[in-house]
Parts: structure tokens; C-alpha cells; sequence
């Protein structure tokens, strides 16, 4: 499982880095076939009810070697991103 979850976070952290985010994103677990993920602003706080439930398919599908980022994801991610801006998370 740590492996599993290991290389789900690389994947998700180059996604994050390829939207130019300065977000930060922990994978807490995996159940279900969805990870828990943690969210960090600038600050490295946690941002308000920034635990969200991330799909499989939208990490598992995101490709680095290809440089394709899952559109849901990489949606998700830019709205964080958004938000953070905007000071409501």
C-alpha cells in the first residue's frame, strides 16, 4: 500500500508543479479506490476543509512520462490554487 500511494504522490505532485501551483498536497490514505488528500497553503497551514477525496482513475491516469494531467485534476487542482488566491481556503 505504501508503495502504491508512494508513487500516486509523485504523480500528484507533478501535476501540481505542471499547473504552477503553489499549493501542497499530501496523500493521507487510500480506501475505496480513492485517496484522502491533505492541502497546504504558502504557509504550510492546512487549508480550511482542504481534505478531499480524490478519485483513483484521476491520479492513476495522469501520465508524467507523457506530460498529460487528468483534466478532472487538473481542474480540481487550479481550483484550489483559486480559492488559496482568493483567501477563502
Amino acid at each position: 500500500m505504501d508503495e502504491k500511494i508512494g508513487e500516486a504522490q509523485k504523480k500528484l505532485d507533478w501535476a501540481i508543479m505542471n499547473v504552477n501551483g503553489t499549493i501542497k498536497c499530501k496523500i493521507d490514505s487510500y480506501e475505496n479506490a480513492t485517496y484522502q488528500v491533505l492541502c497546504y497553503g504558502k504557509k504550510k497551514d492546512l487549508m480550511d476543509g482542504a481534505v478531499i477525496s480524490v478519485p483513483e482513475e484521476w491520479i492513476e491516469d495522469t501520465h508524467p512520462e507523457e506530460n498529460h494531467i487528468r483534466n478532472e485534476l487538473k481542474s480540481l487542482l487550479r481550483h484550489l490554487e483559486k480559492k488559496q488566491q482568493e483567501g477563502v481556503i
